[in-house]
């Protein structure tokens, strides 16, 4: 294991300059993860105390970039010296459909393990050497970052308290897969013109669902309110070319929202970001990105996971999937209830469960993916996806 502080070194003098001198430590190091040694960067805050927990901040670089790239666009370490959390910056490999750096998220979720298990190895790794608040494990990424952040929303539950993708999406077959285990708070940060990954889905060979269809589903599953709260940004800056419309989805299970920056004529950029535009169409400067995405995540702590939920009152649902007619029994059903959503967050079934095994029957329920809860008063005893094939 090679472990390198970056103080400015010589080779990135130029670019650390243009950003500043940042008051924290950036550290280079490599773990040894699915049979290779896989590299990251580490940037801590000078305010870091070993005696308190501190969150921590997945900033994955896109698709063709590096995590230095990334971290001198986004500029995250701004913050985290006065917010007090640590900021990982993994490095990706070279993955298809174009054998260039970034996550394996462009096929199927299995093509991904590698990157999941590489990300549950940094966090075990960290927690060796820092003090973290496991309850406050955020990731955030630009474009294929974006995508791999969903990745690990599904696939990574039981550690991740919350998601921000900027530019990125889902695609339906990772959407499919979903496993998130309990309600999650989702940010997306997408503009309307992006010519790389296109706000209305498709853009091969990346692929992806339209980014309104990916807010829906997540609002579905988090039972948020289906109506939007909508605000028009400032357009402070009229030389960048777009405006922003922001959509808050609130109520959601836990107190979980789900948030859109829609930004009308914006391209395939970090709002606000760093440097040099892109030049994958407007970048707007109306609201910081990154300030954003933290004002998102400092307000989230990992939802209680469902498995401890369950501990007085195990729920099996049975079986998943089928052609629409489940068998669901909960130990104990007094004055429980259940609640079925199709993806766009609509109810679409309700009973009061009046026996320790009842028949969900979802009459004429086309195929997809549904989700159900089981709620006690005002309390979520279980949730989770079902499948109508």
């Amino acid at each position: 294991m090679r472990k390198t502080l970056l103080h400015l070194p010589i080779l990135l003098l130029f670019v650390f300059s243009s950003l500043g001198t940042q008051a924290g430590t950036l550290i280079t190091d490599s773990i040894y993860s699915g049979g290779v040694y896989r590299h990251y960067m580490l940037y801590v805050p000078s305010t870091y105390n070993a005696s308190n927990n501190v969150p921590l901040l997945f900033n994955n670089h896109g698709y063709t970039s590096s995590n230095i790239a990334q971290y001198l666009y986004t500029n995250f370490q701004a913050i985290a010296d006065t917010a007090n959390f640590i900021i990982v910056l993994p490095q990706g490999l070279k993955v298809p459909p174009l054998n260039q750096t970034g996550w394996n998220t462009f096929g199927n979720v299995a093509d991904a393990i590698t990157d999941i298990n590489f990300v549950d190895n940094l966090i075990d790794t960290i927690r060796n050497s820092y003090s973290i608040d496991t309850n406050r494990i955020y990731s955030t990424g630009m474009s294929n970052g974006g995508y791999f952040s969903y990745t690990l929303a599904c696939q990574l539950s039981h550690r991740i308290a919350a998601i921000a993708s900027v530019t990125g999406a889902m695609r339906q077959n990772h959407w499919d897969s979903c496993n998130a285990t309990h309600p999650t708070p989702v940010m997306q940060i997408s503009g309307t013109n992006d010519p790389v990954i296109n706000y209305n889905g498709g853009s091969p060979p990346y692929g992806s669902i339209a980014t309104e269809t990916t807010i829906a589903n997540w609002v579905g599953f988090n039972n948020c309110d289906a109506t939007p709260t909508v605000s028009n940004l400032p357009d402070i800056n009229t030389a960048d070319s777009s405006t922003v419309e922001h959509y808050v989805y609130s109520n959601g299970a836990g107190g979980v929202t789900v948030e859109l920056y829609k930004v009308l004529n914006g391209g395939h950029e970090w709002p606000s970001g760093a440097g040099a535009n892109l030049g994958n169409g407007h970048r707007n400067m109306d609201f910081n990105a990154t300030k954003e995405i933290w004002r998102f995540f400092s307000q989230r702590t990992l939802v209680a996971d469902i498995a401890e939920i369950e501990k007085n009152n195990e729920v099996s649902v049975f079986p998943n999937p089928n052609k629409g007619s489940f068998t669901i029994t909960v130990d104990d059903y007094t004055n429980a209830r259940l609640d079925v959503y199709n993806a766009l967050g609509v109810k679409v079934y309700s009973s009061l469960l009046t026996d320790y095994s009842s028949v969900i029957a979802l009459d004429n329920a086309t195929t997809g993916a549904y989700f159900y809860q089981v709620v006690q008063g005002d309390t979520i005893v279980k949730s989770g996806k079902l499948i109508v094939e």
